[in-house]
């Protein structure tokens, strides 16, 4: 059965909700992969189980591993997951935003890393702290 890793032939980083899922921090289907492309016009494009999402500023060096099955899907950390996701809430369903910014606060809290993605990434702290305050005021549990 073809997975959407072997459909990856060129170096992209996996983001929104498939890059949650796979940093541990939501419960979501991975068979459909969201990664980022450097192609404009591909913005958007479901192909197979691909969506593509447009970011002229791709950095595959900061804060990613290689995927063990296809080293060609760049695997951002917890705290780079989170960051793009709220740099690009079009990226992302906002309820699944939330669920992972509280597994995160509760289960993998380092304040001082999420700020230094954040700072990297250009994410003003006034933005990254409406976030987590919304996610600590969420009581859907």
């Amino acid at each position: 059965m073809i997975s959407a890793e072997d459909l990856i032939e060129e170096k992209t980083v996996l983001c929104g909700s498939s890059a949650l899922s796979f940093a541990g921090l939501i419960m979501f289907n991975t068979t459909h992969y969201t990664l980022q492309t450097s192609e404009e016009l591909l913005h958007n494009s479901e192909l197979y189980f691909i969506t593509l999402k447009y970011n002229q500023t791709i950095d595959y060096g900061y804060k990613v591993a290689p995927s063990k099955s296809n080293p060609m899907l760049l695997l951002p950390t917890k705290e780079r997951a989170l960051v793009e996701c709220i740099k690009h809430l079009d990226w992302v369903d906002e309820g699944l935003l939330i669920e992972g910014l509280k597994n995160y606060i509760m289960q993998f809290w380092d304040e001082k890393e999420l700020y230094e993605v954040a700072g990297h990434f250009g994410l003003d702290r006034g933005t990254l702290e409406y976030w987590l305050e919304e996610a600590r005021n969420d009581y859907d549990d």
